[in-house]
């Protein structure tokens, strides 16, 4: 037997096979489970072994001029495999070697096949073949649907939306011929239809942005997607919380409905003072003294009161007296820091003597 090689890919085209110039057979259950999706089999290969494609993922065989017989359950359970060549060189065809294929519809095989074991094929599946051969005569015993080559030609019906396409699927159609067989074609996606209106998808609030699109009218695919910016806060009436003193200050607060508060100082209202109490009166001698209390804190505030002056103008026949305090024994020296008490109807009055001169007014 030759020599196989393969080469294991990513999807779509996941193996990539090379065959010896000298291979006979394909060796049973070789690609079982694989990946292979397309393959031709060498015209040195006269023998398909049992299993050697089962279960596997395989869409088209070309089975090339020389192969002989395929093997029991060859292509078994393979549920993409749509299309299958068979050459004019074939015999016989092992039992289940193309059951459980429902994509593979219709099959033709050559006049030289002369052995067919029972459950070779699907029930479901139209068979061309010549008139009198092996394969109608399967045909009519197994109950399968047959079409006997150069007397048919398909004649198909409109076509029927069998799935509907949506905006990112492809849809499936099909037509079916008076012999049974089907033929089905995708339907392109229909691509999104995004409508001209924005949608918006989120409210935005005081604390949170909100969102907006353009949605599709058939799915609910969104596009132009863009923020909402927040709302501002809706605030109340300013609240007093603590109530403002006469030299300390004040707080209110208002609230938005979200929660968020705001908070501010009121000013301090100062005293409320009533009138000045007098506690002394001033005199021409002396200072007096007077106080008044706030009306909130009781606070009390002392002022004192400037010593009474004369009032010349009102009183023309008021005068100045000059006092000059001199040594007895000796009248022309001064004396300084003397104390000089003036006694008038309002009481007594002191001062000390300086350099400048005392006076009095009489």
């Amino acid at each position: 037997m030759g020599k196989i090689t393969w080469q294991r890919r990513l999807a779509p085209c996941t193996l990539r096979v090379y065959f010896s110039e000298d291979l006979a057979e394909i060796p049973p259950a070789l690609f079982a489970d694989s990946n292979v999706a397309e393959i031709t089999i060498p015209e040195t290969v006269t023998t398909i072994g049992k299993h050697s494609f089962s279960v596997s993922f395989l869409k088209k065989i070309t089975v090339s001029e020389g192969v002989t017989t395929i093997g029991e359950m060859a292509f078994f359970g393979c549920p993409d495999l749509s299309e299958v060549l068979l050459p004019s060189t074939l015999t016989s065809i092992g039992y289940g070697a193309f059951q459980a294929c429902p994509s593979l519809k219709e099959i033709t095989i050559p006049s030289t096949v002369t052995s067919i074991e029972s459950g070779a094929l699907d029930q479901n599946i139209t068979i061309l073949c010549e008139e009198g051969s092996a394969a109608h005569r399967y045909a009519e015993e197994s109950g399968i649907n047959f079409v006997l080559t150069g007397e048919h030609k398909h004649s198909f019906g409109q076509w029927q939306v069998k799935e509907e396409p949506t905006c990112t699927e492809p849809g499936i159609e099909a037509r079916t011929c008076s012999c049974g067989y089907e033929e089905t074609r995708q339907i392109a996606p229909l691509d999104h239809d995004f409508s001209e209106e924005w949608t918006t998808d989120k409210e935005p609030t005081c604390t949170e942005e909100g969102e907006r699109s353009r949605h599709c009218s058939r799915c609910d695919e969104r596009t132009d997607i863009e923020k909402i910016e927040k709302l501002p806060h809706t605030y109340g009436e300013w609240q007093t919380v603590k109530e403002a003193g006469c030299t300390t200050p004040g707080t209110e607060e208002r609230k938005c409905v979200c929660g968020d508060t705001q908070t501010r100082d009121k000013a301090p209202l100062g005293h409320a003072y009533g009138e000045w109490i007098t506690d002394t009166p001033a005199t021409y001698y002396k200072e007096g003294k007077q106080h008044r209390i706030c009306s909130r804190c009781y606070n009390s505030e002392e002022e004192t009161i400037p010593v009474l002056q004369p009032d010349f103008e009102s009183h023309p026949d008021y005068s100045l007296a000059e006092f000059t305090v001199v040594d007895a024994l000796n009248p022309d020296t001064k004396i300084f820091d003397a104390v000089i008490t003036v006694t008038g109807a309002e009481g007594s009055w002191q001062a000390v003597t300086e350099e400048l001169l005392f006076s009095y007014f009489s």
